[in-house]
């Protein structure tokens, strides 16, 4: 399946906790090539951040998508580091 606004296909790179929730971290790749998709990937041409974060007092979850593409992208590490940084509704 190709990334929203991209040629690319989309390969998981990584798994990481943010706010106790494990997040799902893909890279935007070309789905023609034989190499497999890296978090290195992500700043090359771009990727995503996909996570369902706790629910606050009185609220609901909440899915988050942190996405970054061409023609600048940031790093996968970046990426993570967003999504780490949000804070719940209080």
């Amino acid at each position: 399946m190709a990334a929203p606004g991209t040629a690319f296909g989309s390969a998981l790179v990584a798994k990481v906790k943010v706010q106790g929730r494990t997040a799902k971290v893909y890279a935007y790749c070309d789905p023609a090539s034989s190499k497999k998709c890296t978090m290195a990937d992500i700043a090359k041409v771009g990727g995503h951040l996909d996570v369902t974060l706790p629910a606050a007092k009185g609220l609901r979850e909440t899915r988050v998508w942190v996405e970054t593409i061409e023609p600048a992208p940031i790093s996968g590490q970046q990426l993570v580091s967003i999504a780490k940084g949000l804070k719940p509704v209080q």
